[in-house]
Formats: C-alpha cells, structure tokens, sequence
C-alpha cells in the first residue's frame, strides 16, 4: 500500500511536469494513455476559459499538478494466488490541484477523485523491503540510470518488462473526477458512530499468536502509547502546530494531515478541538506481514469541534456542544521491535527530548523514529462508516 500511494502521487506530479514517461517501467500503454486524456481535457476546458475573457487561446504553457493527497486507498479486489500472475485492485479517494499559465494569468482547479488502479505482477516476485519500496529506479536493480531505447537499464542491462520484477500499473478507472476544494467551513454530520464493531473474525486466536511472538507485549502500556498519540494529534491539529504530531505518524499518513493544516492556514482558517476526550478503545485486529506487525483499534471520543475565521468567528460547528465521534486507528512497528521502555515525550532509540524534523528524524541520534522501528506510529485512521474490517 506505501507503493501504490506512493506511485500514484508521483505520477500526478509527474504528468504536470509532462514527464510520465519517468514511470513507464510501472505503468502499461493503457494506463499512459488515461492519464495523458487528462491533461488534453484540462488544455480544452483552459482553452474555453481564456476565450470567454476575450484573450488570445495561446499554445498549451505551463501545466502544474500539486497538492495530491492520497485520503483513501483500499484493496479492491484480488485474484487467485496461485495463477501464474497475480492482479490487485486498489480503489484511491485523492485530491490534487491542477493549475495552468499561459501569459493570461493562471487557472486553477482542485478535483476530487475515486480511481481504481489494477495493479500486476508475477506470482514468484517479492516487494523490496520497506525502505526500498518508494525507490523508483529500475524494478530490476534499483539503480536511477537512464533507460536505453529498447527500454533497458543502462546499468544492469536488463528490459524493463512489466510485472517481471515489481508490480505495474496495467490500467486506471475513472470513477468519479469532480472538481471540488477543500470544504472546510461546512458542517457534515458524524455517521456509523452507533454501527456495531467489526472485529476480524479469528481475532482471539491472532492475538495469542501475537503475544507469543512478542513475550515481552504488554496491553496497558501500548494503549497508554495509543492515548498518547491521539491527544498528541488532537492538539496539534488545533493548534496548527504539525510538527507536534510529526513523531508519532507514518510518513504517508503526515503528509496527508500536514496538507489539511497547510489549507487552513491559507484560508486563515482554524479548526479549532476542545474538551477532548478519549472514552475508551477497543482492539479489533491484530496482523503480522513480513515486515511489520500492526494492530487496529476502534476509538469512541468526544470533544467540541468548531472553526473560526481570522477574527474568531465561529464559520461552523458548536463551541457549546460536545461531537461524539467514533474511528478505527491502525498502529504499525516494525516486527521483532521489543517493547519501548523509554517516555513516549522522549525519542524511542536515544532517549533524549522529542525533537524530529520534518522527514521524521531525530535531530540527536539522527534516527528515523516515525517508520516504526522503534515504537509504534499511527499509519491509518478509517471513519466508521467506511471501514470494512
């Protein structure tokens, strides 16, 4: 999921700088071509819009696409594993600006999209480890060499074929493209907070699975870690302050917060989080792969959720009611982590004051502490009505 996530908001980025052809290795014919549809509408709709102002319609200028944030993505579908090769659907919820000059000022537009991406590959290949898997270089040697005519690698020589050494985009459905900002001074009622708890269904068997494999888990401390990390999030969000949640998230599901602060702030707009209380927590799945071991929760909180303007006005919300709330919070560490004995306040491997940057290092031991290598992060918060187990 970091892969796909990953490549979808690089080839956003990619297809406003014109440079998909970077990503060919991952993406088939098929897939260039919707993504290059998109970009000639856009050129139409500017086109029209530069000749209702009475301007000249120039030559397509400079085309930007930016502020891709990856809200959603969920596996669709899988096939059968043990065909020769293996296809994986995700389904993306995302929003990303497009924006357009031509010498007759510039046209912007924020879309939100649900997309469908069939993922390939065959059965036999196995994903890079974790600190790999956002390199987007060869899918055969890693290496950032330039590709030869025939689509080899200049350094080990090998044709980049798709799905033989990594999975590969073999098509990309449209399902809904609206062109939308970010609402950020409308009220949306809370849904599912009454629907019944999914739970995975061997979760009791998992879980002593678990703790035999981590002898030293202890229940009471990583729910103090999870209530930590919540409150942490909450004040940071309302007080726009990010980097205060900076350590405690994974860095896919940052950047994606930091987008919504970013926007609030350019509207001079703040959501503003008071009485925050954390009810109780529920685990409902526990789940190892080869990399990480990761445990959902479902989180019933309260607190009283309004937004003011520049002037403090209330734009939406109640500063009187109390909002009930309840999501699932999926936590991720590294597998084989023993438990942290050290403050959740101070840095997970060196033990000093809590102070990392923005790409989630230590600025003391200069350790990565927001990949889970150390303690667990937050990677995913899924709205009740929306998770499916």
């Amino acid at each position: 999921m970091d892969f796909a996530c990953a490549l979808y908001t690089r080839v956003q980025e990619a297809r406003g700088r014109g440079d998909l052809e970077t990503y060919k290795p991952y993406l088939s014919g098929a897939a260039l071509r919707q993504l290059e549809q998109l970009d000639g509408g856009l050129r139409q709709e500017v086109r029209a819009f530069v000749r209702k102002r009475g301007g000249v319609a120039r030559p397509p200028g400079k085309f930007d696409v930016r502020g891709v944030i990856v809200g959603g993505a969920q596996i669709h579908d899988v096939t059968d594993s043990q065909k020769h090769t293996i296809s994986i659907s995700v389904r993306f919820e995302t929003n990303y600006t497009e924006a357009y000059g031509d010498g007759n000022g510039e046209r912007e537009n924020t879309f939100y999209c649900e997309e469908v991406w069939r993922f390939t590959r065959r059965r036999d290949v196995l994903s890079p480890p974790p600190e790999r898997i956002r390199a987007f270089g060869c899918p055969h040697c890693g290496s950032t060499a330039e590709r030869r005519p025939d689509d080899s690698c200049q350094h080990c020589g090998v044709k980049m074929v798709a799905g033989r050494f990594h999975w590969h985009v073999k098509s990309i459905s449209i399902v809904r493209r609206e062109a939308r900002g970010p609402l950020l001074t409308s009220d949306v009622p809370e849904v599912g907070t009454d629907l019944p708890t999914i739970a995975q269904p061997d979760y009791n068997a998992a879980r002593k699975r678990f703790n035999a494999a981590n002898p030293g888990f202890s229940w009471k401390r990583t729910e103090s870690r999870f209530r930590h990390i919540f409150m942490e999030l909450q004040q940071a969000w309302t007080t726009l302050q990010w980097e205060r949640a900076r350590p405690y998230q994974s860095d896919q599901l940052f950047q994606s917060h930091y987008f919504w602060i970013r926007e609030y702030q350019r509207q001079k707009l703040r959501n503003v989080l008071e009485d925050i209380g954390l009810e109780r927590m529920q685990p409902v799945k526990v789940n190892s792969d080869a990399f990480y071991d990761a445990i959902t929760v479902r989180i019933w909180a309260s607190m009283k959720d309004y937004t003011v303007n520049a002037e403090g006005d209330v734009v939406c919300g109640s500063q009187r009611r109390a909002r009930p709330f309840t999501e699932y919070w999926t936590f991720i560490r590294r597998r084989g982590v023993k438990e942290s004995q050290k403050q959740d306040s101070a840095c997970p491997n060196c033990g000093a004051a809590l102070k990392v940057n923005m790409a989630g290092i230590c600025e003391y031991c200069e350790s990565k502490v927001t990949s889970g290598e150390f303690d667990w992060v937050l990677s995913r918060i899924e709205q009740d009505e929306a998770y499916v187990g």
